[in-house]
């Protein structure tokens, strides 16, 4: 599998719009750095759809030839002033997996470019697209959101 893999419309649009219903709509005092506990405390919901999971997961089976098992899954909502700096997962709690796989569900914001810092790639996500990568060995972000929320579903994977 390459370092990081794009792919549009993973899910159709009405998966989409069912899971935008779901998203939470925080607000927050001050831009905030998203990997704090007040972040996740209150922009980020597990997520336990079997269907949308095991799909996204066949879908990267059948594309890659790669065997992922879904070990947690979230939506995320960065609102405005949110941001990541470059990290890589740690290998243990929920980021213990290997790869990652990033569903999004918006493009109506500005900002929220994701990127990988050691390859100098950096993606505007758009509505429907998909990106897997190895978040445990590839240090990646996500600029600051400028303007309207961005959300998404992430799948933290280990290949089997």
């Amino acid at each position: 599998m390459n370092i990081l893999n794009i792919d549009k419309d993973i899910i159709s649009k009405d998966e989409i719009k069912e899971l935008l219903t779901k998203v939470v709509k925080p607000v927050f005092d001050e831009p905030i750095l998203v990997m704090g506990e007040d972040y996740f405390s209150k922009a980020v919901i597990g997520f336990d759809d079997r269907l949308i999971i095991d799909k996204i997961l066949k879908h990267t089976h059948d594309r890659y030839n790669i065997n992922l098992k879904c070990l947690h899954a979230q939506l995320q909502t960065w609102v405005p002033g949110s941001y990541s700096k470059p990290h890589i997962h740690r290998s243990d709690g929920i980021e213990s997996g290997d790869y990652n796989i990033i569903v999004y569900l918006n493009d109506d914001y500005e900002g929220g470019e994701f990127f990988l810092q050691d390859y100098n790639v950096t993606i505007k996500p758009v509505t429907g697209m998909s990106v897997i990568f190895n978040g445990r060995d590839t240090y990646h972000g996500v600029t600051k959101i400028e303007k309207s929320n961005r959300y998404g579903l992430i799948i933290w994977c280990k290949s089997i």
